[in-house]
């Protein structure tokens, strides 16, 4: 693995892994790419001609595997990514190696703190939550059902993974393995060289605009004490990933094209526009009412509005990036504040900005 202090509390990692199991996730979730924004996007066409040409490509039962752990809605696979982060793998082969031997319980831990862990456990509690649950079934069920806010179906998926985890980790493993083998192979040395290539572009962005370019990345205040590792993903594109690695220590994936859409508009009308996309939505006017009584995080936003984690996060995204609502750590639990005076100044001015 390469590792690349960039500013003194930001430091760049390059693992060919992290890229591997991003093309999971958009081969699978593409569509999503495509409405998780009100932005018109130019996608980048070689990455959907690979999309289309390796979905003709896989067998059925592949493709079935790759939704049920690439899903939207449950994430299972990308938790690996925290996994690279940690143990510093540099290539998919000593990684498929070091997944063959990791324990499920840890596998678990890494997925509900990746996208679950709304309560802020810290990573004892979490390994003895996980503990539990693989040895209670029922106690399985009324967690899942509880606490996690996804569709039925997917509710069902998720606790096979406890009810059932060495099968579910050897699926794993195998599509890992099949998947590199026959697909991504082919494409590694190309994939590799624009990654880095885009990793340069990644560490002058953050030499040159430290404070835009990461409270765009982070959605809050920048605070230059705070430990924070980026790479740079081909296949997230615009998109980006992030992570808490069970310390004060943040990642993120990042999409090459992150900045095009993430970094301040300068023209009136423009952004204009987005203000209003913004508030034009019953579900973030509903999340805008919930934060005017007192901030809430993520956990009880969606159980008051009995919406996903992913539908939520995605709402909360638009929010933030229009600066109508900030995000305040405490411990390990992220809440979201809305500033009701906040949102009149940007909106007037940005209707003055437009009229002059």
């Amino acid at each position: 693995m390469i590792i690349i202090k960039i500013i003194d509390n930001i430091e760049l990692i390059h693992s060919e892994a992290l890229d591997f199991l991003g093309s999971l996730f958009r081969l699978n979730c593409d569509k999503d790419f495509f409405t998780s924004s009100d932005e018109k996007r130019e996608f980048n066409k070689d990455i959907l001609d690979w999309i289309y040409k390796s979905k003709e490509e896989l067998p059925e039962e592949i493709n079935k595997q790759i939704n049920t752990f690439f899903n939207k809605e449950t994430f299972y696979g990308m938790c690996l990514v925290t996994e690279i982060v940690k143990t510093k793998l540099s290539d998919i082969e000593a990684f498929l190696v070091h997944i063959k031997k990791l324990e499920v319980s840890r596998i678990l831990s890494s997925f509900l703190s990746s996208g679950f862990n709304l309560d802020g456990m810290n990573i004892s509690e979490m390994n003895s939550l996980v503990k539990t649950l693989l040895k209670d079934e029922k106690k399985a069920i009324d967690f899942i059902n509880n606490n996690i806010c996804i569709d039925s179906d997917k509710k069902w998926e998720l606790l096979q993974f406890f009810i059932n985890p060495y099968k579910m980790k050897n699926d794993l493993v195998n599509l890992l393995e099949w998947y590199y083998k026959n697909m991504y192979i082919k494409i590694l040395p190309e994939i590799n060289k624009k990654v880095l290539n885009y990793e340069e572009e990644l560490i002058h962005d953050i030499e040159i605009n430290t404070k835009e370019y990461m409270e765009a990345l982070t959605r809050r205040n920048y605070d230059s004490t705070s430990e924070i590792y980026v790479s740079a993903s081909y296949f997230y594109e615009f998109a980006y990933l992030r992570s808490s690695l069970f310390t004060d220590a943040e990642y993120y994936l990042i999409g090459y094209r992150f900045k095009e859409l993430n970094l301040k508009d300068s023209e009136a009308l423009a952004s204009l526009l987005k203000i209003l996309k913004a508030i034009g939505d019953e579900t973030r006017l509903n999340i805008l009412k919930l934060l005017n009584e007192k901030p809430l995080y993520g956990k009880e936003i969606a159980q008051n509005l009995k919406l996903s984690n992913s539908t939520i996060s995605y709402h909360l995204n638009s929010l933030i990036y229009n600066n109508f609502i900030t995000e305040n750590k405490v411990d390990n639990k992220i809440y979201y504040n809305f500033n009701s005076e906040n949102m009149k100044k940007i909106v007037c001015d940005a209707v003055d900005k437009m009229l002059k």
